[in-house]
Parts: C-alpha cells; structure tokens; sequence
C-alpha cells in the first residue's frame, strides 16, 4: 500500500495542450512527492508551489483525471535553488553496519516499535534492533532523474508542463 503517481508531460503547441512521450516512469518516491505538491512530506521538504497555490486543472486526458500540473519554468526555478536537508529514519542494526553513513542508505524505516540506538551508540558498539540514523540529503541530487527529464523536454518542445495525479 501507499501512493503512486500518474503523470503525463504535455507541450504548448497551436494554443493548446498536447501530450508528449517522456522517459519519466512514474517512480514511486516520496521524496518526489513531496517536491511536486507537498504529497507524503514527512520531513517537511519545500514543494515547488506551496498546496494552496498548486494549479488545479479539469483535465482528462486518454479517459484519465488529472487534476495538478506544474509549468517548467516553476520545477526549474525550484530546482536551480540547493535543497539540503537531513532526514531521520530507523535502519535495521546490521544493515546499519555496512552503511557508508553518507549516501542515501537503501533500506529503512519512518517508524519503529523495537529497541532503537542513536548512531553514536551504534559506533560505540552498542547493540540494538535498530538504529536512529541521519544523513545529509541533497533533494537535488536525488530527483535529478526527474529534473534532468523537465530540462530535456523543455530543451526539445519548449514550453511544456508536468500533469499528474496521486492514487493512494
């Protein structure tokens, strides 16, 4: 269970909207979500646009309801800004232990109900079921796969926009 997204890129052409292949997946990141429109922000990340001013659209688009979009000239000017930010989360000891402690760790927890340590402990040799961990984020670096993709089309069709919807 969780959220996922449905998006689409369109171009501006002839005064309309058309819609237009993009090598974006539709991954399922939190991280993303919550750049795009506050979705699943669990550690208070600033979206591009604050929720109140999130376009809200009526477009169905192929039978589908996609009611946000977001214009490339707002994801790139949120993007040209750095967005550093340090994360908590609970990581299984063990897996803790092979952690370099500095690139985005590949598996952990939001919550936990078992013995926790903080980092420091952990290095000291303190055992637990988990470990508190914390590491420096660049949200950048992290959705460049995204932003990378806006600036490609944008490069290739000019003015476009991201459109998209979450199903939780």
């Amino acid at each position: 269970m969780g959220t996922d997204i449905k998006s689409i890129f369109q171009k501006y052409e002839d005064n309309q909207w058309v819609t237009i292949e993009s090598d974006f997946d539709n991954n399922h990141d939190y991280t993303l979500f919550a750049v795009l429109a506050n979705e699943r922000n669990y550690d208070d990340i600033v979206p591009v646009l604050s929720p109140e001013y999130l376009y809200e659209g009526e477009s169905e688009i192929d039978g589908q309801w996609y009611p946000y979009y977001l214009t490339d000239d707002e994801l790139l000017t949120w993007y040209a800004q750095p967005h550093i930010h340090y994360p908590v989360r609970y990581m299984d000891y063990n897996d803790y232990l092979k952690w370099d402690k500095t690139t985005d760790p590949d598996s952990y927890a939001r919550i936990t109900f078992v013995s926790v340590i903080s980092m420091e402990q952990a290095d000291r040799g303190e055992i637990a079921e988990r470990v508190e961990i914390s590491w420096k984020q660049d949200i950048n670096a992290s959705l460049s796969y995204f932003f990378e993709e806006v600036i490609r089309l944008k490069k290739l069709h000019g003015k476009i926009r991201f459109v998209f919807r979450f199903d939780c």
